[in-house]
């Protein structure tokens, strides 16, 4: 059994992570920002909370998967995944809050927004998915 994750690997992992993650955070910022252009002040308080979400997540993943790491071992993979999921998954209950709410309003820009953040919610969930190690 392999007890360490090569650097190589440590660096995609944290490269695939951050991807959905910048896609989270930039579409809650232009959400947050349009909000009074569109009518929607009444969600800024839960666009603010899926944006600190957000960078909570962008923070644990910043610090255990730093640039200079060379190696991590399955305990600390493993604490990793259980760190980020909570959080996530908080993150797409109110995504998908967000879309059910849009959809009945009839705002499909915003709606459109709302439904990436959600997937880029959902594919960060399957990379955590897949960083279940097998012993």
């Amino acid at each position: 059994m392999n007890e360490m994750s090569p650097a190589g690997n440590v660096a995609h992992l944290r490269h695939e992570l951050l991807t959905p993650l910048n896609h989270i955070l930039g579409f809650t910022n232009i959400l947050m920002d349009e909000a009074g252009e569109t009518g929607l002040d009444r969600f800024l308080p839960l666009l603010a909370r899926l944006s600190d979400g957000g960078h909570t997540l962008l923070d644990s993943v910043q610090s255990t998967l730093r640039s200079d790491a060379i190696a991590l071992s399955i305990a600390e993979i493993k604490t990793l995944e259980e760190s980020l999921r909570p959080t996530a998954e908080q993150l797409l209950e109110m995504a998908t809050f967000l879309v059910k709410e849009l959809r009945d309003s009839g705002h499909e820009q915003t709606l459109e927004d709302v439904e990436m953040v959600s997937s880029a919610v959902n594919c960060f969930l399957t990379l955590v998915d897949g960083m279940a190690v097998n012993e």
